[in-house]
């Protein structure tokens, strides 16, 4: 799956969240949640290292601006965007909504489905 990091950071966010989350899942579907996570574990660790490197650069090349907050915060946005914006390939792979049995997790909020819903297969047509 070729996407940005911001996305594939988002479906790692929201994985760990289902995994709190889901009390009701099939050992081989929490099984394959763990396989994923491991996938993208690497881009979360290589995002947070590149994040703090940024903060560091941005701050010690920009010491006389410490007193502009508003330069500082704008230049950090700007890093950190083009950050979330690099392409990446990662063999993610796909869950059902079946698979989440739903109906028997009512527990599940609406932040962690929208993270997980570009690797989310099944989800009845007029819902869409």
């Amino acid at each position: 799956m070729k996407s940005t990091v911001g996305e594939l950071l988002d479906i790692f966010l929201g994985l760990q969240a289902l995994d709190q989350q889901l009390e009701k899942v099939a050992p081989a579907t929490r099984f394959r949640m763990g396989i994923l996570l491991g996938r993208l574990r690497p881009v979360a660790v290589a995002y947070d290292r590149a994040h703090s490197e940024a903060v560091r650069r941005i701050t010690n090349d920009n010491e006389g601006m410490h007193q502009n907050v508003g330069v500082m915060n704008s230049i950090m946005t700007e890093e950190i965007a083009k950050l979330r914006e690099q392409e990446h390939e990662v063999a993610v792979g796909r869950l059902t909504y079946g698979e989440l049995k739903m109906e028997e997790n009512p527990k599940v909020g609406a932040l962690a489905l929208s993270q997980v819903m570009p690797i989310i297969d099944g989800i009845p047509d007029d819902w869409k």
